[in-house]
């Protein structure tokens, strides 16, 4: 069985954005958008079962994926804290499903090199219960989580988001180090979509 036949990406593109004018999983980063950046990224490191949790703009990005084999969750609290659409994703995992990545669309860049790498580190032997991709000393997105864990997190309330319910969680996480400065770059302000606009230019980057 290939090492990616029972993980699940969770695309986390739900929210609105109260700091950006424009929909962020939609705008363009070269001739695609940033969702569809994301989801090239899983496909291309071998992973099928990719699933887009939405929200805001819902038609919309349905209407961007068309041709893109993914599966569609609706979040009905996606005007709340981005932590719901966490929570949509993985109540729809089945028993099958060993371990999920949780990526936000707006941090889309993120190399097919890295999501490897991280499969490789989670079939280590000592089977880590999370893996946190790291930078220059800095965890960024996606983290790799087991689905052991998926009911805890589901059943956790954090005013924190995802990264406090983590918190609980930390004896047993590992991290894999990768050369890839897309894990830490996000799209919360213009000036951030312009730094990844500059990125992509510089950088080998799927799209």
């Amino acid at each position: 069985m290939d090492i990616t036949d029972d993980i699940a990406a969770l695309i986390l593109a739900a929210g609105s954005s109260f700091q950006m004018k424009e929909f962020k999983p939609l705008m363009k980063l070269g001739h695609i958008t940033a969702v569809e950046h994301a989801v090239r990224c899983f496909n291309y490191a071998g992973i099928n079962d990719i699933r887009i949790v939405l929200g805001y703009n819902a038609l919309d990005v349905i209407e961007t994926l068309k041709y893109y084999v993914v599966r569609f969750i609706f979040n009905k609290r996606f005007q709340e804290e981005m932590f719901t659409s966490v929570q949509e994703g993985i109540i729809t995992l089945e028993p099958e499903v060993k371990a999920f990545f949780i990526m936000p669309a707006d941090n889309p860049l993120v190399s097919v090199k890295t999501i490897c790498t991280m499969l490789e580190r989670f079939h280590a032997p000592d089977e880590p219960d999370i893996v946190y991709p790291i930078f220059n000393g800095r965890r960024g997105h996606p983290p790799l989580i087991s689905a052991k864990l998926k009911m805890d997190i589901y059943n956790t309330s954090s005013t924190e988001g995802l990264r406090g319910v983590l918190k609980n969680f930390e004896s047993g996480a590992v991290e894999a180090e990768v050369d890839d400065e897309a894990i830490l770059l996000d799209m919360n302000a213009y000036d951030d979509y312009l730094r990844l606009l500059k990125y992509l230019k510089y950088q080998k980057v799927v799209g």
